[in-house]
């Protein structure tokens, strides 16, 4: 009996633990919410990072070319076949050796020395060896004379790198900028929940007073039927922006994955500080005549692709150009019947020898110069494009967003003015309506318009702080409080 009392405790234990609910963590956003994330582990954030890593490997892969090398290789063959005739003697064994320095520069000049050693035995010599020490330099003496196509495809990669890292800087406060407008939205959608909340409460007072006429036969079925129609309506909104929250939550969840299952909450704000920031940002850029470019990064990307595209254009114009090298080669070597007797050769009596080998490629056909012309093309419009892209966008942005602002100012404040005078109507209208002086549907009608003013106006204020990020977003360096 003990045993049962014991083995039904410890299930009943483990079935209690099991069904315990798990802590969930509460995480406050606020403005600086971004500095309690970990968005550097980000999937975007890594894509960001991506482009400028590869942009990096391509240099550095070409840089690999110009580094210096310590190079050892070494052959041992025995070869067993039959010899067929005496002169055609099977050599075996074959032993070589050698250690070599390699170095390539920019400038169209690779070189190696090296040290070997050799050894082959067959029926007419008997460990035949050679031990020596060679120099060879290989030129090229027109294309890449003086590094003349290296250092421009090494100067190419090299702005590629910058353009790579300044567009990094802006995508990441791209990035960033996103996810502060994700939380702006949060605090609309907050402000427009706790309206939403208000009118539900005046909606439920309605209700209870038309119940109260309708008991006492003051007022009939309808319009308490309207009534309790409009509180329906009212909570049906509600719901409605909390659908909106959970969907910028998912937002905000699917872009920081860190965030898993914690429970987004968020934190006190103060919305009279928020609108003296907004105006203060507002009024910085409407006093801009001219875009401020010393404050954006397109315009630095501008000058690296007018150079790219410089450097780019007299690659292509080479591109067809004779192929003309030339390679050097001195050596100096010992020989006899063993490695130490080759080795005193060397050193008492070395023998020299010397190779000059040259190349030379001319094309005769036009395919070349057909691949120069494309080449010649490609670059242009890539270079242009983008340079021409960058400028337009700087001096767009400012242009049409200074615009947009005193469009949703001037919109704002007529809201504002509308919903002042909605709110002093509505008063007196409510008190009409449980004076029985006012019908339903005139308060409702006046209701649905403070409600429609005010969600307006809050949609406006949204809309202000997108465009001001989005500002951002192309002038960076911008000195604002929004500006992070």
């Amino acid at each position: 009996m003990k045993i049962h009392l014991i083995l039904f405790l410890t299930i009943f234990c483990t079935m209690t633990k099991a069904t315990e609910p798990k802590k969930v963590e509460t995480l406050l956003i606020g403005e600086n919410f971004l500095t309690k994330l970990q968005i550097e582990d980000t999937p975007k954030i890594n894509q960001i990072k991506l482009s400028f890593e590869s942009a990096l490997l391509n240099k550095n892969l070409m840089e690999e070319n110009f580094q210096t090398s310590f190079n050892i290789q070494g052959v041992y063959g025995e070869n067993k076949s039959r010899q067929l005739n005496q002169f055609v003697p099977v050599t075996s064994p074959v032993k070589n050796l050698k250690a070599s320095i390699t170095s390539g520069t920019k400038y169209g000049l690779q070189s190696e020395l090296k040290v070997f050693t050799e050894q082959f035995t067959n029926n007419f010599l008997r460990r035949s060896t050679t031990t020596g020490a060679e120099v060879n330099f290989m030129i090229d003496l027109y294309k890449d004379f003086l590094g003349r196509s290296t250092k421009k495809r090494l100067s190419v990669l090299t702005h590629e790198v910058d353009v790579a890292k300044i567009n990094q800087e802006i995508n990441t406060q791209q990035f960033k900028l996103n996810l502060q407008k994700l939380y702006w939205s949060l605090v609309a959608n907050e402000e427009s929940i706790k309206l939403t909340k208000s009118l539900i409460k005046q909606a439920q007072k309605q209700v209870a007073i038309t119940s109260k006429k309708y008991k006492s036969s003051v007022s009939d079925q309808g319009v308490l039927a309207r009534t309790k129609s409009l509180l329906a309506s009212r909570k049906g909104s509600l719901n409605s922006l909390e659908y909106a929250r959970s969907n910028i939550l998912k937002g905000l969840r699917e872009i920081i994955p860190s965030l898993g299952d914690k429970k987004i909450t968020l934190d006190s704000y103060d919305i009279n500080k928020i609108t003296k920031k907004v105006l203060s940002c507002t009024n910085s850029i409407s006093s801009l005549t001219d875009a401020p470019l010393e404050l954006t990064k397109y315009d630095d990307l501008s000058k690296l692709h007018a150079e790219i595209l410089k450097k780019e254009m007299k690659l292509a114009r080479i591109h067809d150009d004779i192929d003309f090298k030339v390679s050097l080669q001195a050596q100096l070597n010992g020989r006899d019947f063993s490695y130490s007797d080759s080795i005193d050769n060397l050193s008492n009596d070395p023998k020299p020898v010397g190779n000059i080998i040259f190349s030379l490629s001319m094309p005769m056909t036009g395919e070349k110069t057909k691949t120069k012309n494309s080449y010649e093309k490609i670059a242009k419009l890539k270079g242009e494009s983008l340079t021409t892209l960058n400028t337009a966008k700087v001096i767009a942005f400012h242009k049409e967003i200074r615009q947009s602002i005193k469009v949703l100012l001037s919109a704002l404040d007529n809201q504002k003015l509308n919903t002042e005078s909605l709110k002093t109507s509505i008063k007196n209208s409510r008190l009409k309506f449980s004076q029985a002086r006012l019908s339903i549907e005139q308060l409702v009608q006046e209701e649905d318009a403070y409600f429609l003013s005010e969600i307006s106006s809050i949609q406006t204020n949204l809309s202000i702080v997108h465009t001001l990020l989005d500002y951002f977003s192309v002038f960076t360096n911008f000195n604002c409080p929004l500006n992070i």
